[in-house]
């Protein structure tokens, strides 16, 4: 079967209007390309987690880690004290035994950029204003990490990773509201478990709203990452009613900045988001 559209007898006696419009429109591209030489070229911004976001003279653009890192530095990002006033104290995991235990398969994360642009109402407003009604949402995370002193701190991305014994803190930003839990994962790569929820107890989340920064363990407490390489723990955060069939099993896009890391996720109508990140030691230096 053939792809080439039909024409419609209308569209075949407008061809010598359309060839008039396009050579004027020809003629514009190249006055307007000459203009182009002689203008300074657009730039980025780079905001404070690394990640590129679009400068407020620029076009609108549907790319959307860049309009989404836009919306980020419109929040206006928390303050960070380098210095703490006292030691970080450590919070303990308190993982229940006898939780049902189920398959745990990773939700493929792709570190780039997705072929679809941004789209939805209002869409080129998206760096002042994220709606659940686009087609893409996301979460910033970052890790807050105690140095071996436990009185100062440093803002680190996804990638970076965990060493053994660090004492950290997870903050997030979503564009959605959501709610937010840390469950256990056990077994190798190829057959491991999710054996129950070990952050915050089993039954509760963490609630927040779309565009609210979060950092957990809630209060002044901190995570403590554990030593072996089987120890890892899953976060989870997502739309209340992202459960079972209403839940997105699109994949998730991701970009490290040097004090953070971006997350983008399509969204099909019906659908709502889910994100994933597995946490673990990591190996060598």
């Amino acid at each position: 079967m053939s792809n080439t559209p039909s024409q419609s007898p209308t569209a075949l006696r407008s061809a010598p209007v359309y060839k008039l419009a396009l050579a004027s429109a020809l003629v514009s591209l190249a006055c307007a390309g000459a203009s182009a030489q002689n203008s300074p070229a657009k730039t980025l911004a780079v905001e404070a987690t690394g990640i590129p976001v679009a400068a407020a003279a620029s076009a609108p653009t549907r790319n959307v880690f860049i309009v989404f890192g836009s919306w980020l530095e419109s929040l206006g990002r928390p303050a960070v004290a380098s210095a703490l006033s006292q030691p970080a104290a450590p919070v303990v995991f308190e993982f229940l035994a006898g939780q049902a235990a189920s398959i745990f398969e990773t939700v493929p994360v792709i570190l780039g950029q997705p072929e679809l642009p941004l789209l939805g109402q209002a869409a080129a407003d998206a760096a002042n204003l994220w709606s659940s009604g686009f087609n893409y949402q996301g979460m910033q995370m970052t890790y807050l990490v105690v140095d071996a002193s436990g009185t100062r701190q440093e803002l680190r991305p996804v990638s970076k990773g965990l060493a053994a014994g660090e004492h950290y803190k997870i903050r997030y930003t979503a564009s959605f509201d959501a709610v937010a839990t840390i469950d256990r994962v056990v077994g190798d790569v190829w057959s491991s478990q999710r054996v129950g929820q070990a952050w915050p107890q089993a039954g509760m989340s963490v609630a927040s709203q779309s565009g609210e920064t979060v950092e957990l363990p809630l209060g002044g407490g901190y995570f403590v990452m554990g030593a072996s390489a089987t120890e890892r723990y899953v976060l989870t955060v997502r739309h209340p009613q992202a459960k079972g069939q209403a839940r997105s099993d699109q994949p998730i896009y991701r970009q490290d900045g040097v004090r953070g890391s971006n997350y983008v996720q399509l969204v099909p109508g019906g659908k709502q988001p889910a994100l994933e990140q597995l946490i673990a030691a990591r190996t060598g230096n």
